[in-house]
């Protein structure tokens, strides 16, 4: 994880409840400058619209072993470093 002073703020806002550590999170969003604000809402729009796709029965999903399996076919036929 990032550097000590990350490490001392998580572990401090580690001890808030629930209800506070939301509203820090929200708080340190604002803060964040527009464009990454804008990528994470481009990115929130993307899984909305492909869960309406699934949910609407317009894409068909795959078993979670099967793209599992896939996955450690497609990484194992990389070369090596």
């Amino acid at each position: 994880m990032g550097s000590e002073r990350m490490r001392k703020v998580l572990a401090l806002a580690e001890q808030l409840e629930p209800e506070e550590r939301a509203e820090l999170a929200d708080e340190l969003w604002s803060t964040l400058p527009e464009t990454l604000r804008d990528e994470d809402a481009l990115a929130h729009e993307e899984i909305e619209r492909r869960l309406d796709d699934v949910h609407g029965g317009r894409v068909d999903g795959i078993a979670w072993e099967d793209a599992h399996a896939a996955i450690r076919a497609e990484l194992a036929s990389l070369p090596r470093r």
